[in-house]
């Protein structure tokens, strides 16, 4: 029983309004004419979930740079108030009768953008002058991120009779899991609980980060609920924050509100995967046993810092780096860039792959 097939009699639709742009600013939003729209029962915008108080969206765990510092994580709201940062990005919610009026009204919510100018590629953010993301990040860097011996890499390299280089790009990828995701949010009067049914890798993480930091309700004001989960692989494993959402118009109904994916907001709006550009080097002596492996890359991390991102790229290629081999020196640079594309995370293999081993 996929979410999808979970159809209670009388829910309200929820539809999402994403922008066009990949980096803009929004200087106003007219949703009057979709408020009065029939079988409307709702618009919210950023003004409405920060007026009740929604919160972050936090990161798991943490990596820290060669400075000693935490990476750098801003707020990542359910929407963002004032701009976008990538097309997935939820600009306003419509919940009305049917799935259709909904998404009627969405194209009825009248948005003026200022287009920014925006970056794609992790290295390409790093640049002078690229397009700042977010103001606590300056160069888009969100961390700079060493591990292993760089003293005694640098002299196997110094000594080595050959020196063996590549350089690759490791692409960005999508799930394009079976069953997309979906939040059914039912409200119960009588307990004043919120049911969220969603296909999920784990419902503890959703709830405790739904509850104690983006809701910041108690944690026995909301139960959440997975049946069977048509694949996962990684991406559904972080809360979102159509999640939130349909939790929070249900609440303040009082009324059950269901959304499912569609496609091509899968492709929009689920977290990425891979995303890394890297030069590899590797030193031999003049019997070709290997000295030392060094790697210099730069992790795309999107335009937020997701649920256990920080720790794919570097500990986790770190892990796997010289695979089954003896190699007596291992060193990695890793800088890890905001850019105007959706938050990567895990998926099947989480740092392994991205090594090319």
């Amino acid at each position: 029983r996929f979410a999808a097939d979970l159809a209670r009699a009388g829910a309200l639709q929820a539809s999402f309004l994403r922008p066009p742009h990949a980096h803009a600013r929004i200087r106003a939003i007219a949703a009057g004419t979709a408020r009065a729209m029939p079988g409307v029962a709702a618009v919210y915008t950023a003004e409405d979930t920060v007026a009740a108080g929604l919160g972050h969206n936090p990161c798991l765990v943490e990596i820290k740079g060669v400075d000693g510092r935490r990476h750098v994580a801003p707020p990542r709201l359910p929407m963002s108030p004032g701009r976008v940062r990538h097309v997935g990005e939820i600009v306003a919610m419509v919940v009305a009768a049917t799935l259709d009026r909904a998404r009627d009204a969405a194209e009825a919510i009248e948005v003026d953008w200022e287009p920014l100018d925006a970056v794609a590629t992790g290295d390409a953010a790093l640049l002078p002058g690229a397009p700042l993301l977010h103001d606590e990040a300056p160069g888009n860097l969100v961390c700079d991120w060493r591990k292993g011996d760089e003293a005694a890499t640098a002299a196997a390299f110094a000594r080595a009779a050959h020196v063996a280089r590549v350089s690759f790009r490791a692409n960005r990828i999508l799930a394009s899991y079976v069953e997309p995701r979906a939040a059914l949010a039912e409200w119960d009067a009588g307990t004043g609980v919120v049911t969220l049914t969603t296909p999920s890798q784990g419902v503890h993480v959703i709830h405790r980060l739904l509850c104690d930091h983006v809701l910041r309700i108690p944690r026995d004001a909301l139960r959440v609920v997975s049946e069977d989960v048509g694949g996962g692989f990684g991406p559904k494993l972080p809360p979102y924050p159509e999640q939130a959402l349909a939790c929070f118009a249900a609440r303040t109904l009082g009324r059950t509100v269901r959304w499912v994916q569609e496609r091509s907001e899968h492709h929009l709006a689920d977290t990425h995967a891979r995303d890394l550009v890297a030069e590899a080097a590797l030193a031999l002596d003049a019997d070709g046993r290997f000295l030392a492996i060094r790697v210099d890359a730069v992790a795309n991390y999107g335009a937020y810092v997701s649920a256990v991102t920080p720790t794919i790229t570097t500990g986790g290629m770190a892990k796997v780096l010289t695979s089954l081999y003896d190699i007596p020196a291992a060193f990695i640079a890793m800088r890890c860039a905001f850019s105007n594309t959706a938050p990567v995370d895990a998926f099947r293999g989480a740092g392994k792959p991205e090594t090319g081993v």
